[in-house]
């Protein structure tokens, strides 16, 4: 096979392995009533990102979508906009309680997801895996 006709391949392969886990991690979020687009925040607040113009810019959405989100999640008892009395003009979202074990939670069903999709595949070949995606990545001008 040419190597221009097994890139292709691997792209194509790529594709499918992310729409699959993709569709997959979609059900998990859907299993406990929430969006994607939820947990990306839930993640990003749990990781320490607190304000919104922050999670907008990591997340690569506008701050009204940030905005739009944050309402959604407060009146499902997720997070909690916080205003400290250090800087009023600021404000910082954290996870409640309920919004924190949801997160836990699901980033145990995504981690046994994930631990079942790699099953076939060792230790070793896992880190080899690992290490030929971070050679690819390393070389941004491919992207």
């Amino acid at each position: 096979m040419k190597r221009s006709e097994l890139l292709n391949t691997i792209s194509a392969q790529i594709r499918e392995f992310y729409r699959g886990l993709k569709k997959d991690s979609n059900k998990i979020m859907e299993s406990e009533g929430i969006t994607n687009g939820e947990f990306l925040v839930l993640r990003h607040v749990h990781s320490g990102i607190d304000g919104a113009t922050l999670l907008a810019r990591e997340m690569g959405v506008s701050a009204s979508y940030i905005t739009s989100i944050s309402d959604k999640m407060i009146k499902k008892g997720y997070i909690e906009r916080i205003r400290p009395e250090t800087d009023r003009r600021t404000v910082k979202i954290q996870l409640t309680k309920t919004g924190k074990n949801l997160y836990l939670l699901l980033d145990i069903k995504i981690q046994k997801h994930l631990n079942n999709k790699f099953d076939s595949l060792t230790n070793q070949e896992l880190k080899s895996f690992n290490e030929i995606l971070l050679r690819i990545f390393q070389n941004k001008s491919n992207f």
